[in-house]
């Protein structure tokens, strides 16, 4: 790790700037973060609790916070601890590049010590979570009262195998003070959740991917990225039975698996960016790749792009061969930050933080202007999987 300071970041130091054939530019020196630097971050934590011995950091969230008179990055990996569960890290940056790691988790399995909104059923959500808390996306949320900074997180059950659901809370302004306002649906289990940055007619706005684990679950298993609606951030969500985004139909590097991924960004026109994941199924392996939609702001439509934005190779995963790896040829993202001016970005720049492999933290350099472009010049239908382009 390198301590943080008052550094500004000069964005060419990624060598290269993105472009339609290279939309993500990764960084020189990732990976960014690794398991080893949350075990050295935790060591008093780990002598006495050796369960907590991290083995990956991957799919933080990410967000830009104004915070003791400057810009800096807050980061919310998943960690996996030797017992099988994840917990959610802390790791703080004065540039987006480097980044200290907090001495303890922020979010853990809950239990009753934790903070809850008033009418969460706290046992039901501390049965919900028992299985472990991870890959959280950071949303923040234009609301009557402000901007509420909004945590939507996977929680698993450790009695029913893969069952998993999206849980929100609130985050305070020290960054790692959360409020837990419970599941946004109790009985549809999800995987994926993003929540629009403005409310749309009155209404907030998500988008949602089931995880098709019981018959009660909406869509079909994987292959849907749906929207949810509700006139309250913390419940009444209802998800929308027709698909926004379906994959499984046609040649693509998103035919087997799709689902949100990083936060929601809503370009300067209002229409809003989504940089989703997508996998498919090969003689080998199931690679993960990033992609990009657009929505329209009313988010009734959508245009996405054919080509993903960043596919696995063996630079997302840079470790001895000595460290455990937990799951080859993965890319996947859960979070981004607009580059502030003073760190060399403007409005266009953008730092992707996308974890290698499920096991370690990377940071790579992508433009808006970049990623809009490549949706208008090679569309898919996002229902049929259509091209919507020639090839020349």
């Amino acid at each position: 790790m390198t301590d943080i300071g008052d550094v500004v970041v000069n964005i060419e130091m990624f060598g290269r700037v993105p472009t339609l054939q290279e939309p993500v530019v990764r960084h020189f020196y990732n990976p960014i973060l690794r398991a080893q630097d949350v075990r050295q971050a935790w060591k008093s934590l780990v002598s006495e609790h050796p369960v907590m011995a991290s083995l990956t950091v991957h799919n933080a969230g990410a967000a830009l916070s104004w915070r003791d008179q400057k810009w800096v990055v807050d980061l919310y990996p998943r960690i996996h601890v030797p017992d099988g569960r994840s917990v959610i890290g802390y790791a703080q940056s004065a540039d987006g590049i480097h980044f200290n790691v907090d001495a303890r988790p922020v979010l853990k399995p809950a239990t009753v010590d934790d903070f809850f909104a008033p009418g969460v059923d706290v046992a039901r959500q501390i049965q919900m979570e028992a299985g472990g808390v991870e890959d959280m996306r950071i949303n923040d949320v234009c609301t009557p009262e402000g901007i509420v900074r909004v945590a939507t997180y996977s929680a698993y059950s450790a009695k029913v195998t893969d069952q998993v659901f999206v849980c929100l809370a609130t985050i305070g302004e020290d960054g790692k003070t959360f409020t837990r306002l419970g599941p946004i649906s109790d009985s549809i289990p999800m995987r994926n959740v993003v929540i629009a940055p403005r409310q749309i007619n009155g209404e907030y706005v998500a988008l949602v991917r089931a995880n098709g684990v019981n018959a009660e679950a909406i869509g079909e298993e994987f292959a849907e990225i749906q929207i949810a609606r509700s006139p309250q951030l913390s419940s009444g969500w209802v998800v929308e039975e027709r698909p926004i985004i379906r994959t499984g139909q046609g040649p693509s590097p998103f035919q087997s698996k799709v689902g949100p991924g990083a936060q929601l960004i809503e370009l300067g026109d209002g229409r809003i960016l989504c940089i989703f994941h997508g996998a498919r199924n090969t003689m080998a392996n199931t690679p993960y790749s990033l992609g990009v939609a657009v929505f329209e702001p009313d988010m009734q439509s959508v245009k996405m792009c054919s080509l993903p934005i960043l596919m696995p190779t063996e630079a997302d995963c840079l470790v001895a061969k000595s460290v455990y790896v937990h799951v080859p040829q993965v890319v996947f993202s859960c979070g981004a930050v607009v580059v502030p001016t003073a760190w060399g970005g403007d409005s266009q720049d953008l730092f992707l933080y996308y974890g290698g492999n499920d096991t370690v933290m990377n940071v790579g350099w992508t433009r808006l202007d970049v990623l809009a472009e490549l949706v208008e010049k090679y569309g898919q239908d996002p229902l049929t999987g259509k091209h919507l382009y020639q090839l020349p």
